[in-house]
């Protein structure tokens, strides 16, 4: 796993485009090989604009996007758990969003008590960091009484918050909270382990409306290329490691 970790960075549009400027300018300053370097630099520059404008981004994200859809009022007597995963700082609040409005929508409509799991750690020695917790509280500050929500802080990646939750919910369905582009491989993962989630997609990261400004680099787009990058590689990784 660790060394699937380290090559899923190395090959993230940011690290591998980087990698090749500098093995270009290597080329070319230090080694005299003037042509090959140059091809590498352009390259790498080509790719850079690329990678950093809407349309691209937006093109390469889609398909991880487009597969599921918000969660409407009609769907939300499906089921009465909510089970939120974590995904780093500004990922958290707007998950977290979507699964308060869920709640709220859920306990309005239905008699039956709806709860919220918190699923995720961070990669830290134990006692450093505990962002579920942290996460709980401003879940609770949004309204969410603290005893609906249940808290799994030992899950440090989807396999392990899958595992976890089985043993919380086990083939209850639940609505399954996460980022739009995170939830293939979060579904794939979820329904391999036999647990029964519902999508429920938040952050989703794709706007439409595109003008001249859309074609300027921008780090927001080369992070959504990252982004979708790390989850293609995710997804065919827990489909190899688990079917």
């Amino acid at each position: 796993m660790l060394a699937f970790k380290i090559f899923q960075n190395l090959i993230s549009p940011t690290i591998f485009i980087s990698i090749v400027i500098l093995i270009g300018l290597i080329l070319y300053i230090k080694l005299k090989k003037k042509r090959a370097g140059e091809i590498l630099i352009l390259i790498g520059f080509i790719l850079f604009y690329l990678f950093s404008i809407k349309p691209i981004s937006d093109l390469i994200i889609w398909p991880l996007e487009k597969q599921y859809q918000q969660i409407n009022e009609n769907q939300i007597n499906q089921a009465n758990t909510i089970v939120l995963l974590r995904g780093g700082r500004e990922a958290d609040i707007l998950r977290s969003g979507e699964a308060v409005r869920l709640y709220t929508i859920g306990s309005r409509q239905q008699a039956k008590k709806y709860s919220i799991i918190i699923s995720g750690t961070d990669p830290l020695p134990k006692g450093l960091s505990n962002s579920a917790k942290e996460l709980s509280k401003i879940v609770e500050d949004w309204g969410i009484p603290a005893e609906n929500i249940l808290i799994d802080d030992q899950s440090r990646n989807t396999l392990e918050s899958a595992l976890n939750i089985k043993k919380l919910v086990d083939n209850r369905p639940f609505f399954l909270v996460t980022s739009s582009y995170h939830l293939p491989r979060s579904m794939l993962v979820f329904k391999i382990l036999g647990t029964n989630p519902i999508p429920a997609p938040a952050d989703f990261k794709i706007n439409k409306a595109y003008d001249l400004f859309s074609f300027f680099p921008s780090p927001g787009n080369l992070e959504k290329v990252d982004l979708s990058v790390h989850e293609y590689l995710g997804y065919l990784y827990y489909k190899f490691k688990l079917l």
